[in-house]
């Protein structure tokens, strides 16, 4: 049988176990465990990091229960025991990440896999630009294995500050970080073996002369540095090694990868003229790559509408009221004011959203306008006031918007907020006989008022319509 046919058999098979049966998950690493002892390469390297994914999963789904445990000490001592006739559901973490550990580590020690084109395993790829970013079988194994031992998550069971990455070195660009000597003191640090990975790869991408792969490789380990460092100006030093490295590889090829990321690092911290000019250069001068769609999407990001109306709950009558605008990259919007009656309220409180849109456009307007509003080209969020003239008692909606028509599309924004004008005013305790007590005032003055008639209803919570009680 054809060694990929084998390893698609064997996943597929591991899935529907992992649907089907009700201890799935379990069943499913008993049987790749079975399938795994005697496979050759680099069907082994491949099933080893299709298993430590498959571990981690269990892990993270039953997290919370498996952190009540201790250490099994006899099982984990005997190296010879697989883990298939072992109890896991007896596993401590610091088991389970050890079992990770290791399989991920075996899944990039065969050094045949640099020689394996990645093409005749695109069914485990879950890369966007598979042949570029992860030309071989090596690069994807091994970038899931850096993935699993830069994640915070799995350094919980490791003693604290077991392994410092305290020196300038470790930022420098590839060629001399490749040449640094790294101490294997703590050599089972999580941290240790990441960095460790990652130079292995550098020193493999360095020869492979594949520029893409490599400026890919560096961003995720600058990422990897800005997250794990101990030295102070991480944020600061992160953006600048980005920049050298895409200033090195801009004749080579990639350098859009780094600068995608400058791009999506300037968004993040709220540089949104810097973020959304270095999207449009990359998508100008890299079209049709996927850093392009990545530019693309940060555009569309930074430059969506955004428009919410907000007012109080009751207003006095014939008092101007004020409103707040919370806008984004909308310069003249539109506002008007729609009176219900009683039967229209109801309508509007039973519609869904599309249909209340659709009512409300059809309704007789009270009043309108228009508002032009500061634009300070910064593609932030920003609110202003608005007042309105009073109205008389009643139940209104203030709808906002900045096309004329009010109708709903994803190129506008549009805002709606319901209110009433009321002299009323209402406040209510609690009695010690545990009943609650309500008294109705003036609004202006706070005097109590008698004789008041109260009408209480209450939402069904199958048909949603409000059915008076009591």
């Amino acid at each position: 049988e054809i060694p990929t046919q084998i390893v698609k058999t064997i996943i597929y098979k591991a899935k529907l176990i992992q649907e089907l049966n009700q201890d799935g998950t379990i069943d499913a690493i008993a049987y790749f465990e079975s399938e795994y002892v005697d496979v050759a390469q680099p069907l082994k390297s491949i099933l080893a990091s299709q298993l430590a994914q498959i571990y981690k999963g269990y892990l993270d789904q039953q997290s919370w229960q498996i952190r009540q445990r201790t250490a099994i000490a006899d099982e984990g001592e005997n190296e010879d025991i697989t883990a298939s006739e072992k109890d896991i559901q007896q596993w401590s973490i610091e088991q389970f990440n050890n079992q990770i550990a290791e399989l991920h580590l075996e899944a990039v020690s065969y050094a045949g896999l640099q020689k394996v084109d990645l093409s005749e395993y695109q069914y485990i790829l879950n890369d966007a630009e598979g042949r570029t970013l992860r030309p071989t079988l090596y690069d994807l194994l091994l970038h899931r294995a850096i993935d699993y031992f830069s994640d915070t998550r799995s350094l919980i069971a490791e003693p604290i500050h077991l392994f410092h990455i305290d020196q300038i070195a470790y930022w420098a660009q590839a060629k001399a970080f490749s040449k640094m000597e790294i101490s294997e003191a703590q050599e089972n640090a999580y941290t240790y073996r990441a960095i460790k990975l990652f130079q292995d790869a550098v020193r493999y991408h360095l020869k492979s002369r594949n520029a893409p792969a490599l400026v890919d490789l560096e961003v995720k380990r600058f990422k990897f540095l800005k997250q794990h460092s101990t030295l102070a100006n991480n944020d600061d030093r992160y953006i600048k090694s980005l920049i050298a490295l895409s200033d090195q590889y801009e004749r080579k090829g990639g350098s859009e990868i780094a600068l995608a990321e400058i791009a999506r690092t300037y968004q993040r911290e709220g540089q949104l003229i810097k973020s959304i000019s270095l999207a449009r250069k990359i998508l100008k001068s890299h079209e049709g790559t996927h850093s392009a769609k990545i530019a693309r999407n940060i555009i569309d990001q930074i430059e969506r509408k955004d428009l919410t109306v907000e007012g109080e709950k009751v207003y006095l009558p014939e008092q101007y009221m004020l409103f707040k605008l919370n806008y984004q990259n909308t310069k003249k919007v539109f506002y008007k004011l729609i009176q219900l009656d009683e039967e229209q309220y109801e309508l509007q409180r039973q519609g869904n959203n599309d249909e209340l849109l659709v009512q409300l456009n059809a309704m007789e307007v009270f009043l309108q306008n228009e508002l032009v509003l500061p634009d300070y080209k910064d593609y932030k969020n920003h609110s202003a006031e608005f007042g309105v003239p009073g109205v008389p008692l009643g139940r209104y909606v203030m709808m906002v918007s900045d096309d004329p028509s009010f109708e709903k599309n994803p190129d506008s924004g549009l805002g709606v907020v319901n209110f009433q004008v009321s002299q009323l005013g209402m406040w209510n305790r609690n009695t010690t006989e545990g009943k609650t007590s309500i008294v109705v005032v003036d609004r202006t003055s706070g005097v109590p008022l008698e004789g008041v008639e109260a009408v209480f209803s209450a939402r069904d919570g199958r048909s949603n319509d409000w059915n008076e009680v009591g």
